[in-house]
C-alpha cells in the first residue's frame, strides 16, 4: 500500500509543477471502505494527514493525495466525516461542492484529501463557491498555485485557508426564506383543515396561500434542483424543488410564468417564476408547500416568522 500511495503522490507532485491542472480519476484513487481506526487503508490515510500537519508547521510541502469514500449511514454528516478524518469541513465541502453543512451524504462518493485548505471551483455551483470564486479568482494564475481537474471541473487549491465569517455563514445557514417578498402578500389560507373555496367541502390544505398580485416575483426558498416544472390540472403551472437532504421538496403552484426548467440548479433567493391564477383557484395567489419524503409539513415550521 505505501509504495502505491507514494507513487500516486509523486505523480501528483510532479504534475503540480506544470501549469496544466492535474486530472483526478476516481477509478485510480485508493478507496476508504471504512472510517474505522482498525481499517488498514484508513490508518494509512490518517498517518499521511498527521504527517502533513507536522510538515505544515515547518512550512514544508505536504503530500497531496486523494482518497474516495462512499458515505454510510453511520458517517452521513459532514461534521462526522470531518471529525473522524481530521480534515476541516471547509476543505471537504469545497472539494466536493457541498451545498450546506447539514447535507445528508449517505450513499454519496466523496473525495477526501490529505491536506487542509480551500478548493475553489472555476465554475461555482452554489452560493459559498460563488463567494470564494469572487474572492480568489485574481490569484488563479499566481505562481505556485496548484489546480486539479475533477469531472471536467477545475479546482484551485489554497493550502491552509478556511472560510471567513461570511462564507461560513452562507454554508452553515440551512434555513429557508419566504418565497415572495415580505411586503407583497397577505396570508389568505394557512396549513391544515379548511373548507375548500373550490368544492365547498372540508379537506386538508397542505400548504400556505400567499395572496398577491399576478406577476409577483416568486423566489426559491432554498438551494436545490428543479425536479418538476410543468402544468398540473389542480396546481396549474407548478414548480417543485428538491433540496440538499434529498428528502425535502418545496412546491410553488398557480404560477403565471415559469423561469426555470426541470433539472436546473437554483440558489436560495433566485427568481424562479411569476405568480398567477392558473389551475383550480378563486383568485391570484401563490400556493406554497413543504414536503418531507412526500408528506406535507406545515411550512411555518421552516420559514421565517410571518407577521
Amino acid at each position: 500500500m505505501k509504495k502505491s500511495l507514494i507513487f500516486i503522490f509523486f505523480f501528483v507532485f510532479i504534475s503540480s509543477l506544470f501549469s496544466q491542472p492535474k486530472k483526478i480519476n476516481f477509478g485510480n484513487l485508493p478507496e476508504l471502505t471504512s472510517l474505522s481506526p482498525y481499517n488498514d487503508i484508513f490508518k494509512e490515510y490518517i498517518s499521511i494527514v498527521d504527517d502533513n500537519y507536522k510538515l505544515s508547521t515547518k512550512s514544508q510541502s505536504p503530500l497531496i493525495l486523494f482518497f474516495t469514500y462512499k458515505a454510510t449511514k453511520d458517517f452521513s454528516k459532514l461534521s462526522q466525516i470531518s471529525a473522524r478524518t481530521n480534515i476541516l469541513y471547509d476543505t471537504i465541502a469545497t472539494l466536493n461542492n457541498l451545498n450546506e453543512f447539514t447535507q445528508n451524504l449517505e450513499g454519496k462518493t466523496i473525495l477526501l484529501p490529505t491536506v487542509q485548505g480551500l478548493f475553489v471551483s472555476s465554475s461555482p455551483k452554489n452560493n459559498t463557491q460563488i463567494l470564494l470564486f469572487e474572492k480568489y479568482k485574481s490569484h488563479f494564475e499566481d505562481e505556485g498555485i496548484i489546480s486539479f481537474s475533477i469531472n471536467d471541473e477545475i479546482f484551485y487549491f489554497f493550502p491552509g485557508l478556511r472560510f471567513d465569517s461570511t462564507e461560513r455563514a452562507f454554508f452553515t445557514d440551512s434555513s429557508m426564506i419566504l418565497p415572495v417578498k415580505k411586503d407583497s402578500f397577505y396570508i389568505s389560507s394557512k396549513f391544515g383543515k379548511r373548507i375548500s373555496p373550490v368544492t365547498g367541502t372540508w379537506k386538508d390544505h397542505n400548504g400556505i396561500d400567499f395572496a398577491c398580485n399576478e406577476d409577483t416575483l416568486v423566489m426559491a426558498a432554498k438551494d436545490g434542483e428543479v425536479t418538476y416544472a410543468g402544468y398540473d390540472p389542480t396546481f396549474g403551472n407548478c414548480i417543485i424543488i428538491l433540496h440538499s437532504d434529498k428528502k425535502t421538496t418545496s412546491v410553488y403552484a398557480h404560477l403565471n410564468t415559469m423561469k426555470v426548467k426541470q433539472g436546473q440548479k437554483v440558489f436560495k433567493g433566485d427568481v424562479i417564476a411569476l405568480s398567477g391564477n392558473t389551475g383550480k383557484t378563486t383568485g391570484p395567489h401563490l400556493h406554497f408547500e413543504i414536503r418531507t419524503d412526500g408528506v406535507a409539513q406545515n411550512p411555518e415550521q421552516f420559514l421565517p416568522k410571518i407577521e
